[in-house]
């Protein structure tokens, strides 16, 4: 490389019928024009090569619109999230997903989807259902609609949580029987399946709930 450097150099020096003693004149009188007219504009021409390669290589985001306002799937027969007790599904309007490869990141209305986990779930602890149910709540859950999109559309989820089982705990479903369970995605092997898990069963560290995070809100992401 400075072998080549040094061609460049002494080539365009012969052209212009200019010698060595060049040298003298740069690390002396000629240093402020050497750096103002020649060491910034490459500088800046470098720079402005790497943006554009950066630009080329940075591939384009998968990007859809999803009605989180709609009615979620059931995850049985029988299943109800509206009228009863403990149910609930928290509609959350017309959104924009956009999954960036390059970052393995899924965005929903430009905020990002976070695993939450409270600290009853760390360090080898469980914590029932019940009892997680009002934290995740009040750490900005997505619904069981989302769900349901990235189940039809897996190419949105990133491929780094799949070591986790995923909860939607802004959808909450009854049983004829009354229990409440919510709904999941968990990594099958080659594809996400949906599932659901009763509130009075253990939730452990790899299982999060899909939160979204935003600035004001007190959202802790833990990892493990």
């Amino acid at each position: 490389m400075v072998v080549d450097l040094f061609k460049i150099i002494t080539t365009t020096f012969k052209e212009q019928k200019t010698g060595p003693e060049i040298l003298e004149w740069i690390t002396g009188a000629g240093q402020k024009a050497f750096a103002e007219k020649f060491l910034v504009p490459l500088g800046e021409a470098y720079q402005a090569h790497l943006q554009r390669e950066q630009k080329r290589e940075k591939p384009e985001p998968l990007r859809m619109k999803a009605n989180l306002n709609a009615d979620p799937s059931l995850p049985f027969d029988g299943a109800k999230f509206e009228g009863n007790k403990g149910e609930k599904h928290l509609r959350q309007g017309e959104v924009e997903l956009e999954y960036r490869s390059d970052e393995d990141e899924l965005y929903v209305n430009r905020r990002n989807l976070v695993p939450f986990l409270s600290d009853k779930q760390l360090d080898g602890k469980t914590v029932k259902g019940f009892k997680l149910h009002p934290e995740a709540e009040a750490n900005s859950p997505t619904n069981a609609t989302l769900a349901d999109v990235l189940y039809a559309h897996q190419e949105f989820i990133p491929k780094k949580y799949r070591d986790r089982v995923w909860f939607f705990w802004a959808t909450i479903f009854s049983g004829a029987d009354g229990n409440l369970f919510v709904r999941s995605l968990y990594w099958g092997g080659e594809r996400w399946s949906r599932g659901y898990v009763w509130l009075g069963d253990d939730w452990y560290e790899r299982d999060p709930s899909a939160s979204l995070a935003k600035q004001n809100l007190d959202l802790e992401v833990k990892s493990f």
